[in-house]
């Protein structure tokens, strides 16, 4: 018998998808990017001590792909903040490490800073390793607060951490494709990575732990991500966020001397970004569904059906 059917959250709205979108994108970014061979490995601070010209376009791409990723985790959690009832007590979060994964998440965006900036201002490959392991453990940390919260169906399954990983790195992966071309035009950079390869390696995990996802055989679940496998949404997240950048990227792969293999890369880098995004929007806003609560009915000994009138 059911008490209470389910029905939307009502306290997790847009800005925590900004967290979870921003936090993973930064995350990701800030990993793949340590694959970008920077002008004298971004060591800018020797050059302007020592008068060199050169300090200040490296300090910028040092920046760029050392601070950005960090800046917009950090825009993430100033966006969930307007959604706190008393953001003043955020300190109290880091009470809870033992068992609260919001505290874990913020203990991670912490050393990420710390480590990253550190890493800016001073490079040092122990730094860049230890920012790295920060920003992968906040995107595991993000998701495995989803994957805590036991009340919402379409949240509480151990697919939710793995899920957050390959959409952090892939949503990384499109923001690198935007901006690493770009950036040539005007610097030339090398990279040790294929962008294009991780792109298409990053959709074809997280597409594949989608799909899996959207058919877990549960009732419950099956109607709380209802709207997520219908035509358009679905089509949204499948083929225009996974297929379709995934086979431009293919195109610039097999063929990185074509005239516009730059453009086939920058527009498959946001079609990346707008797929994993609209994935996170989908989960927190359309799927979150409270469990309903259910009486289970008693059943009478089966000897009171003999029972003669």
């Amino acid at each position: 018998m059911e008490l209470v059917p389910a029905q939307k959250q009502r306290v997790w709205k847009t800005p925590a998808v900004v967290n979870f979108s921003l936090g993973g994108i930064g995350a990701g970014f800030y990993f793949l990017a340590l694959f970008v061979n920077l002008p004298g490995d971004g060591n800018w601070l020797p050059a302007l001590l020592s008068s060199n010209a050169a300090w200040l376009p490296m300090a910028f791409l040092a920046a760029l792909f050392k601070l950005l990723g960090v800046a917009l985790a950090g825009l993430g959690f100033i966006a969930l903040t307007t959604e706190a009832g008393r953001p003043q007590r955020g300190i109290n979060l880091f009470r809870h490490l033992r068992r609260s994964w919001m505290s874990r998440e913020t203990l991670a965006f912490f050393l990420f800073v710390a480590f990253a900036g550190l890493d800016w201002l001073v490079p040092n490959p122990l730094l860049r390793a230890l920012a790295a392991l920060a920003a992968l453990f906040l995107m595991l940390a993000q998701g495995f607060i989803l994957y805590r919260a036991r009340g919402v169906t379409a949240w509480n399954t151990s697919l939710m951490p793995l899920y957050f990983l390959t959409a952090g790195l892939m949503t990384g992966a499109g923001l690198l494709l935007v901006l690493f071309p770009l950036v040539n035009l005007f610097t030339p950079l090398t990279s040790s990575l294929s962008f294009a390869a991780a792109g298409i390696l990053t959709a074809i995990l997280n597409l594949a732990l989608w799909l899996i996802y959207l058919r877990t055989p549960d009732a419950a679940f099956q109607n709380a991500v209802a709207a997520l496998r219908a035509p358009n949404p679905f089509w949204q997240i499948v083929g225009i966020g996974h297929l379709l950048p995934a086979l431009l990227l293919a195109f610039a792969w097999a063929n990185p001397a074509a005239p516009l293999s730059a453009v086939l890369e920058i527009v498959a880098g946001g079609l990346l970004l707008f797929g994993g995004v609209r994935q996170k929007w989908g989960i927190i806003l359309q799927a979150g569904y409270l469990r309903a609560i259910t009486l289970a009915t008693p059943h009478l000994p089966r000897a009171l059906g003999r029972i003669p009138n």
